[in-house]
């Protein structure tokens, strides 16, 4: 199982959202893996679970309330170079995008 970290600090959107970017993922591998979401509200938050969440791949909006995506990644990166997968973005965007080309 995969593990997807969503960082928003946007909880409403969270709460919507969460399991279509399960779907979507599911659609980009056809299925071959499955995926499961750990929810953080901030990049503290984040910084100070993800390891006992055990998360693989991390979704980072770029303005969490209390620090900027980037900053997360960067500091994701520091802490553990080679292991995880890190995508920052505007998820809102990105889930409006995935939308439309999933038409």
């Amino acid at each position: 199982m995969i593990k997807i970290a969503i960082c928003d600090d946007d909880i409403d959107f969270m709460d919507k959202y969460d399991e279509r970017i399960i779907d979507i993922f599911n659609k980009c591998t056809m299925g071959d893996e499955t995926y499961s979401v750990v929810r953080y509200h901030s990049g503290k938050e984040l910084l100070d679970n993800y390891k006992k969440d055990g998360a693989d791949i991390f979704l980072l909006d770029i303005d969490l309330g209390d620090c900027k995506g980037y900053e997360v990644g960067r500091e994701l990166t520091f802490r553990s170079p080679t292991r995880q997968l890190y995508i920052l973005l505007d998820i809102r965007r990105m889930y409006i995008m995935l939308l439309l080309a999933d038409r």
